[in-house]
């Protein structure tokens, strides 16, 4: 049997972790796309017709094919935009930013991608 306070942090941890899957479900995609055309064209090609930034091609990937990798997730997304990386500016996405921008990826999905 657990002790009552470690199962009272066991339910809240996992209700905490239902609500962050939620909304990183129900991202607003348009927001997303804003946010990527605003931020992130410089590295990477965010679809809308935009081309790849200076950087050599191959090293930020392109959203599409982020978007259609089968391990592709919201949460893994949010995830990855909360995690420092070598090859990616370390800055801070607001959370409804972060929610936006994997709603924005995962909508990018194609049909033959992966699912959602």
């Amino acid at each position: 049997m657990v002790p009552f306070p470690r199962a009272v942090t066991l339910a809240i941890l996992a209700l905490s972790l239902a609500s962050s899957v939620a909304n990183a479900q129900t991202g607003d995609s348009m927001g997303g796309r804003t946010y990527a055309l605003a931020h992130c064209t410089e590295c990477h090609n965010v679809g809308a017709g935009r081309q790849q930034g200076p950087i050599r091609p191959g090293e930020a990937p392109d959203f599409a094919a982020v978007a259609n990798a089968r391990t592709t997730t919201a949460l893994g997304l949010e995830v990855f935009l909360t995690t420092p990386h070598a090859k990616m500016p370390n800055f801070m996405i607001a959370e409804a930013d972060r929610q936006n921008v994997a709603a924005y990826i995962l909508s990018l999905r194609t049909k033959s991608g992966a699912p959602r």
